[in-house]
């Protein structure tokens, strides 16, 4: 092996158990910057694995700080009056999202039911108002707190979008049109009748699966009909204000799980085509 690359492989190794020594002794944060350190000398995609339950866990993925151009042309086929108009978004703050949409099983460890229509444990849990997906961000936050995690919550749309596209441009994080969106997700257009089991389709280049359809994904923000503000729009205190969706879903044409289609609901809306992922945040 030649010098450089077994100096490489030691690097590797000794951040790696650096980091497990952490994680062993409790010390988390330590433990993650280690680990982030090894993922980064290899190149691969830093995800994080955290414990819900004897089995189930809910990986996330790691998010790097940049900027990114949000929202549609004017030019764009399948633009709709309410998606934004481009404009530049620098995204000051890494974060950790969900490789996927929160499951059936994951829902229901927290929350001790399963109110999806469509039952199964590995497909992303449904009928899932945005005050239901809030409480269970808070829940876990509650449980995950004791071992040095952050807060757990929706993504802002401006995070859902950015992690979306992972430094694309195109229609879909795949490329433009209905082969691209065949790579990475589930609409009306392939013949879905109802939500598919997730991770079942090729991730982002930042390892995110099932951004364009399978279900819509809650964000945290008011919906407005409006470009993108240069702070994010305060959160509305009418209970009865429109939430933004994302995604698209199985019951969408494939227009509406481009990366710039947004959309807005009722938070007190359930529908089998909607759901969500969530955010951890970085101190």
């Amino acid at each position: 092996m030649p010098d450089r690359l077994r100096q490489f492989a030691g690097e590797v190794e000794r951040e790696a158990a650096n980091a497990q020594a952490a994680e062993n002794q409790g010390k988390l944060r330590t433990a993650i910057t280690g680990y982030r350190r090894a993922t980064m000398l290899l190149g691969l995609n830093e995800e994080l694995s955290l414990p819900m339950a004897d089995g189930v866990r809910l990986l996330l993925v790691f998010v790097p700080a940049g900027e990114f151009d949000m929202g549609s042309s004017p030019d764009d086929g399948g633009r709709r009056k309410e998606e934004h108009l481009p404009q530049t978004v620098v995204m000051k703050k890494a974060f950790y999202i969900g490789k996927y949409e929160v499951t059936q099983e994951q829902y229901k460890t927290v929350v001790d039911r399963n109110p999806s229509a469509f039952q199964g444990l590995h497909l992303p849990a449904d009928s899932v108002s945005w005050h239901e997906a809030e409480q269970f961000c808070a829940d876990l936050t509650k449980r995950l707190n004791s071992l040095g995690y952050g807060q757990l919550r929706l993504p802002t749309e401006r995070e859902w979008e950015y992690a979306c596209r992972a430094g694309t441009r195109s229609e879909y994080s795949a490329g433009d049109g209905k082969r691209a969106m065949e790579k990475v997700g589930w609409c009306r257009q392939d013949g879905s009748r109802q939500t598919k089991p997730v991770g079942q389709k090729e991730a982002n280049i930042w390892g995110l699966c099932d951004m364009h359809g399978n279900v819509w994904e809650w964000c945290h923000d008011t919906f407005v009909l409006s470009r993108v503000p240069a702070i994010p729009e305060p959160d509305s205190q009418d209970g009865a204000a429109r939430r933004v969706l994302r995604g698209g879903s199985w019951n969408t044409d494939l227009s509406y799980c481009r990366s710039a289609s947004r959309y807005g609901e009722a938070p007190q809306t359930k529908r089998d085509d909607i759901g969500f992922r969530v955010v951890m945040e970085i101190e």
